[in-house]
């Protein structure tokens, strides 16, 4: 597989580190404190890289974003399906009554996880991001820019406000949308950027101010809406302004003149796959290693090797929903 030549390396760079953050940040303790700073700012910057790429067309692309990116969301959590119910059978004794209840059970489980707008593993982020990229094309139709944002604005802060949130991860979306608009808006600017060690200096403030903020807001969850421990409307505010300072730190270290990595090339493309796909691959990871809540170490090897099973599984499911060249 022949890497892209027109692909911006710092870029492509970003968006690897990112996956890998999501991915550690899966294998490593929830509980802990590095989670707690890393959940501030590695999926917003994610969907930040993803915005600088959105084309306008004057139309909403249904089609393409359901191809793209609900064509293998659906195809992830069938593998998912598959491999929890295998799981649950083995673990209920086997036969086909164990396989049936399992089959139901979980069932149950993913219609009212679509329903409630919450868990349903990793491929809840490739539904907010078909969200993302849908309300962006609707924003950039609307002539009365006043209108659009006041729509945009209200579906985010009225599920904030009376703590409720729209089925399909819908309200992920909302909570995702600034951070593509932003991408959407500073892509001309950002695209332009060179590698330079000048960007160590946003990296070193970065640091330092996301780990204060992240201290006193706690952990957030973008998967399940929760901006932090702080009181509301305080939380809220904390958490888009620690999530941009994380996100420009991250940007910042991602343009910083490091030696170029082939696997950086190889990886890039196949982000949709290592982001989706990448709780069984997370499970056979666990066998191997001796579960979850390994040593940091042991989890950035675990981590960098789920991040490859998942490129060579996108090798194989990949060109079912990746663009032809």
């Amino acid at each position: 597989m022949t890497p892209s030549t027109d692909r911006i390396y710092w870029l492509d760079f970003g968006k690897v580190l990112a996956a890998f953050l999501v991915v550690f940040g899966h294998l490593y303790s929830g509980d802990s404190t590095v989670n707690q700073y890393l959940y501030a700012f590695h999926l917003p910057f994610f969907f930040l890289i993803s915005g600088i790429f959105h084309q306008d067309t004057g139309h909403v692309r249904w089609k393409k974003y359901a191809h793209r990116i609900l064509l293998p969301a659906v195809l992830f959590l069938l593998i998912d399906a598959v491999d929890n119910i295998v799981h649950g059978t083995i673990e209920a004794g086997g036969g086909w009554s164990a396989w049936s209840g399992q089959t139901i059970e979980y069932t149950k489980y993913f219609v009212l996880r679509l329903v409630r707008g919450t868990g349903l593993g990793p491929a809840w982020f490739l539904l907010a991001l078909f969200w993302c990229k849908i309300l962006t094309d609707v924003f950039l139709t609307i002539r009365n820019k006043w209108v659009a944002g006041g729509v945009l604005l209200a579906g985010l802060l009225v599920p904030y406000l009376l703590d409720f949130r729209f089925p399909l991860f819908i309200s992920q979306g909302f909570m995702a949308l600034p951070f593509y608009l932003a991408g959407y808006y500073g892509s001309s600017f950002l695209k332009g950027r060179e590698v330079s060690w000048k960007y160590l200096w946003i990296v070193a403030c970065g640091m330092l101010l996301t780990g204060l903020l992240s201290y006193f807001n706690g952990k957030v969850s973008m998967n399940g809406c929760y901006f932090g421990g702080l009181p509301k409307g305080v939380n809220f505010i904390v958490f888009y302004v620690n999530a941009f300072i994380g996100s420009a730190m991250l940007m910042g270290f991602s343009l910083l003149p490091f030696p170029r990595l082939r696997s950086v090339n190889l990886l890039a493309p196949a982000l949709i796959t290592i982001v989706g796909d990448q709780s069984v691959f997370i499970g056979l990871t666990q066998l191997v290693f001796g579960g979850l809540n390994q040593p940091i170490p042991i989890s950035i090897i675990e981590a960098v090797l789920v991040m490859w099973l998942c490129y060579f599984a996108h090798l194989l499911i990949g060109p079912l929903y990746t663009p032809k060249k």
